[in-house]
């Protein structure tokens, strides 16, 4: 039984052997010390940007809510809330601010093993695969992003994991994970909601290309993004009191009247 487990183990190693030699790559070009006086990540570039993502994940428990708080002033950031939440758990280990950088390690890692998955389900040719992986983790901006507390190191995994749900069978559960992802972009960066309408468009194709019950997958995940898409409306209408419907409203009135004013 250890003989057949060793070769599994031999198995695994021999088939993604390119992923875990980039691996490991990609982790020495992570690797740095946030709380060294000899990097840069304890500037929070770009300012003030990173303060309106770090500060309230810091504070959340302090005010009950995704506020910049300090000395008894509330100050509502101008971004949406979920990269903020995905920094809260590092922030409850220990509650420097620089502990973000530990979360976009995380987020790095999640968004090469998403490429990796891409690539295999794309591609069949070993060679082309690893070339790919290592043109990846050595890609610049890919191992300098997490060195800036971004919503833009979250944005990356979560588009990744849209091209991948496009790329698998569909089912239930993936059907599901997709109507998150349109509302998970636009609740990360508001700057991403074209590439949640492009989102939307695509995966309703994917629904449509996909031999079975059309009607009974569409329904399923219109189902997904109409729940999320509702609770996301909701936290912002009682928690920053912003009308997402009546904004967007607004703004697609003003781009018509304008065109049709500059047409005149």
């Amino acid at each position: 039984m250890n003989f057949g487990k060793k070769n599994n183990l031999i198995s695994f190693l021999f088939s993604n052997f390119s992923f875990i030699i980039c691996l490991i790559l990609f982790g020495l070009l992570l690797f740095k010390n946030p709380f060294s006086e000899r990097t840069l990540i304890p500037n929070f570039e770009p300012y003030p940007d990173t303060f309106n993502y770090v500060v309230p994940a810091i504070h959340f428990f302090e005010n009950k809510s995704f506020e910049i708080s300090r000395e008894g002033r509330n100050l509502t950031p101008g971004v949406p809330p979920l990269y903020s939440i995905f920094l809260i758990p590092v922030f409850l280990i220990y509650g420097d601010p620089r502990m973000f950088y530990f979360t976009n390690l995380g987020l790095a890692v999640a968004s090469f093993s998403l490429f990796y998955l891409i690539l295999k389900k794309l591609i069949n040719n070993s060679w082309v695969v690893g070339f790919s992986l290592f043109l990846y983790v050595t890609n610049y901006f890919i191992y300098w992003y997490p060195t800036l507390a971004m919503a833009e190191n979250l944005l990356l995994a979560l588009f990744l994991l849209g091209v991948f749900l496009l790329t698998v069978k569909i089912s239930s559960r993936r059907m599901f994970l997709a109507g998150l992802i349109p509302v998970s972009f636009y609740a990360t960066k508001y700057a991403a909601a074209p590439l949640a309408v492009i989102f939307l468009g695509f995966y309703f194709l994917r629904i449509i290309a996909e031999k079975g019950n059309v009607r009974r997958n569409f329904l399923f995940f219109i189902l997904s993004f109409s729940l999320s898409s509702i609770l996301f409306f909701l936290y912002q209408y009682f928690a920053i009191g912003s009308n997402i419907l009546k904004d967007l409203v607004g703004y697609i009135m003003s781009f018509f009247t304008h065109g049709i004013l500059c047409g005149l």
